[in-house]
């Protein structure tokens, strides 16, 4: 195992009022600061890159995992952002070899540069999360939780962004008696939309709100809608950014874990609706948040809190 590659990440206990038990999956952990690290990994170990050259669209971490894992390879990534893409995050994607280049628009607008660039230059796109391969490779995530505890009628609370992570929440716990939640970032609401209304994206919307960007988007991709259509046990709930920072600033005072506001989505909605004398589990799915922000995260929250 080397820097460039995943590692098995903590399981961290946090004993919460009324009984309660909530067991945080720390994928900030990842040498890439998150859990998307897992998938492009997943999906080179499984693919062979004839062009010797990846492409992608990204608002930041996918981007800075498939450089990795791309880099770990030996072939070259060329990745799509989205000109708000925090700077953190832009260097992170460089330092790990990643080839940036700047899109003029949203997420959704970076997508369809990856893609033509794929199409004319012959280079692999490998998807943030609309591929078997990838949501394999996440399903990782919850098979080294069920290999170090008994996860037997725990509620599962995972982020949706474009729905990869929870998808492999989905298929992880397909038996067990589990029920698995998906939480979105309001107002980025879209699996009913999407899934069930049929009414497609979103409309374009404002940038979002700093250190969110990786669960403020507009899609759903199209496997992760079909798995989400066909899941009995699939649940959906959303959270505030309010609801954001308040979980970030908790995280940083009582376990010392530094989380991206986005990576903190599936911690706060577990903090928020664990019935008293349960057990649930969340994926804290990142950590690359700019050490300004979380500075001043961290000090509305103890000033709160006093």
């Amino acid at each position: 195992m080397n820097a460039m590659t995943p590692i098995r990440t903590p399981l961290i206990e946090a004993k919460l009022p009324q009984d309660r038990t909530l067991w945080i999956k720390n994928e900030g952990a990842q040498p890439s600061g998150s859990f998307k690290i897992r998938g492009p990994s997943h999906f080179l170990s499984m693919n062979d890159i004839p062009s010797g050259s990846v492409t992608t669209a990204s608002t930041g971490n996918h981007a800075i995992g498939l450089s990795m894992a791309a880099r770990a390879h030996g072939i070259k990534a060329i990745i799509m952002v989205p000109e708000s893409t925090p700077a953190k995050k832009l260097e992170a994607i460089r330092r790990a070899g990643g080839e940036v280049r700047l899109i003029n628009g949203d997420y959704e607008m970076a997508l369809a540069c990856a893609t033509t660039f794929a199409e004319e230059s012959g280079a692999q796109l490998v998807p943030s999360y609309d591929h078997p391969d990838i949501i394999a490779g996440n399903r990782a995530v919850f098979s080294e939780i069920q290999q170090e505890i008994d996860t037997t009628g725990y509620t599962v609370f995972a982020p949706i962004g474009g729905g990869g992570l929870f998808s492999g929440a989905i298929t992880a716990f397909e038996t067990g008696g589990n029920s698995v939640i998906g939480v979105e970032l309001s107002p980025y609401e879209r699996v009913q939309r999407i899934v069930w209304d049929g009414a497609g994206d979103l409309p374009p919307m404002s940038p979002p709100p700093p250190s969110t960007e990786g669960v403020a988007i507009r899609t759903l991709g199209k496997l992760p809608a079909k798995i989400m259509r066909n899941a009995d046990l699939a649940s959906f709930t959303s959270v505030s950014v309010a609801d954001l920072r308040n979980t970030c600033g908790w995280l940083w005072h009582e376990h010392k874990i530094r989380a991206e506001l986005g990576g903190c989505t599936a911690v706060a909605a577990a903090l928020r609706d664990t019935p008293a004398g349960h057990s649930s589990i969340a994926i804290l799915s990142g950590s690359n948040i700019d050490p300004a922000l979380h500075a001043q995260i961290v000090s509305a929250w103890d000033a709160h809190q006093n």
